[in-house]
């Protein structure tokens, strides 16, 4: 039978001592995907929050607003003055297809039973029709119909979710496709 022995041999005066341990902020805890730099360039507010569920692709420099619209407190100056800005962005819908996938301008950071409103508008001098979807999270990403009729206020399931809205446009017309934009 063969024996091995390893000796751990330490440096003059170093004595054995635990590794550093930093306390992480609950979101991180709460978040174990998401890598922990993306949590602490989020805003103190976010970063304090025990259950919030963090989407682990956020870009976590993008403005961030609450379900009512609001600024989530503790952003940069520039983040803060784009949250004005939320709430809408345009998706294009291929003739007779889905189009790709496009994200809104901002983040919305939800709460226990919310639900995100979506409704769809054409853009300016479109006159095909066409339908669109939207992303809630029911428990993670889902895609849900929002429908072929334009100005219709739809509720999907959000929840206590940090994440940025998310939409596509089918083109229900031959040759032209479709514009829409896409409200949050």
């Amino acid at each position: 039978m063969l024996a091995l022995s390893v000796a751990v041999v330490a440096g003059p005066g170093a004595a054995a001592q635990p590794a550093p341990t930093a306390k992480l902020p609950p979101a991180a805890v709460n978040n174990p995907d998401v890598p922990l730099a993306t949590i602490l360039a989020l805003p103190k507010a976010i970063q304090q929050n025990a259950t919030i569920h963090i989407d682990p692709d956020l870009d976590p420099h993008v403005p961030i607003i609450y379900g009512d619209g609001t600024a989530v407190p503790g952003q940069s100056a520039a983040a803060k003055a784009a949250t004005t800005d939320c709430g809408i962005f345009a998706v294009w819908g291929p003739p007779l297809a889905w189009g790709p996938t496009y994200t809104g301008t901002c983040a919305v950071a939800g709460s226990v039973g919310f639900h995100l409103t979506y409704w769809w508008t054409k853009s300016q001098n479109v006159t095909t029709s066409g339908a669109a979807d939207g992303t809630g999270w029911n428990p993670g990403q889902t895609w849900y119909q929002l429908g072929s009729t334009p100005n219709v206020h739809l509720w999907v399931p959000w929840g206590n979710v940090l994440a940025m809205p998310k939409g596509k446009a089918w083109g229900a017309s031959a040759p032209a496709g479709i514009t829409l934009d896409i409200h949050y």
